[in-house]
């Protein structure tokens, strides 16, 4: 997969996944669909053929690596992790605001 591709897609695909899981209104099962979904409709919109699953494991990967990370930071916190990673996608969130809000 192409690096900067990548990165783009998975920014994208972030974002959305963000989106989906601080909604209230969605159960959990409605939220692990979208999620899924998201995954599948970024994959298509950003690659073709092999590299659509490829994008899958790599981002698979990615947030495996990342949630260990996270977990590591939360035990030096002593944070319970589900609370840290609320935060940061609230974060996340706020900053995606505000760079949208600059642009325009």
């Amino acid at each position: 997969l192409d690096e900067t591709v990548f990165r783009e897609a998975k920014y994208f695909l972030d974002q959305e996944v963000n989106r989906i899981l601080v909604d209230p209104n969605l159960s959990a099962q409605e939220k692990t669909s979208q999620i899924l979904q998201a995954k599948e409709d970024t994959a298509k919109k950003y690659f073709t053929g092999d590299q659509i699953s490829a994008f899958g494991a790599a981002a698979d990967l990615h947030d495996q690596t990342v949630g260990d990370s996270q977990r590591q930071i939360t035990l030096a916190l002593g944070m319970e992790l589900e609370k840290y990673q609320d935060a940061q996608r609230q974060i996340d969130i706020s900053e995606n605001k505000l760079i949208l809000m600059r642009l325009e």
